[in-house]
């Protein structure tokens, strides 16, 4: 095991008593759901929650948005050995709700910003508002910023539409998979 997979596992291992108050109450009912791919991965995938599959699993995107996701990762060619996947939320929200202010904040300060500095990756994919806005705050509209290139520290932050949104439509399909090409022709310039 390298090193930053030991880094990861630590994370998901980790004695959380000092932050204990800030931690979702539902998540002594639920699976962590930690985030998998190549430690070394140049992109890294950024949705905002787990779903009941993801959480009876333990394993990000593999129900229907995961279906959806990896589908089209492929035609990107983007293989699931080369990206690292996650979530903002580490475990699934009761009856599937949005995650609060405060639930996206605990995770990003005890999971996502630690996963992003062990992986480093160069390019930071988010799907989804929520995933998008716990980089940067604000009233955003995923289909008008979607596409748009910022940074979050080192990294390129790309944000682009969460395969939930496309299952009945394809049209927004095929804007999620050309963002994914985007993002694979990103990561091989830099």
């Amino acid at each position: 095991m390298n090193k930053k997979q030991e880094l990861l596992t630590a994370l998901y291992t980790q004695d959380n008593s000092k932050t204990i108050s800030k931690k979702p109450i539902y998540s002594e009912y639920e699976n962590i759901v930690p985030g998998e791919g190549s430690p070394n991965a140049r992109i890294m995938i950024i949705g905002e929650a787990p779903g009941e599959t993801e959480s009876k699993t333990m394993s990000p995107f593999i129900g229907r948005s995961g279906k959806i996701l990896r589908e089209l990762l492929k035609v990107a060619n983007i293989p699931l050995e080369e990206i690292y996947i996650t979530n903002v939320i580490k475990w699934r929200p009761p009856h599937n709700r949005a995650p609060t202010k405060s639930e996206l904040a605990y995770c990003f300060e005890q999971y996502l910003s630690k996963e992003i500095d062990i992986i480093q990756p160069a390019i930071l994919c988010t799907l989804g508002t929520s995933a998008f806005k716990t980089f940067i705050p604000g009233s955003w509209s995923i289909l008008k910023i979607h596409g748009n290139i910022y940074t979050y520290k080192k990294s390129i932050l790309y944000p682009t539409i969460h395969p939930s949104f496309t299952r009945y439509s394809q049209q927004l399909k095929f804007l999620l998979l050309q963002d994914l090409k985007t993002v694979k022709e990103i990561s091989k310039k830099i």
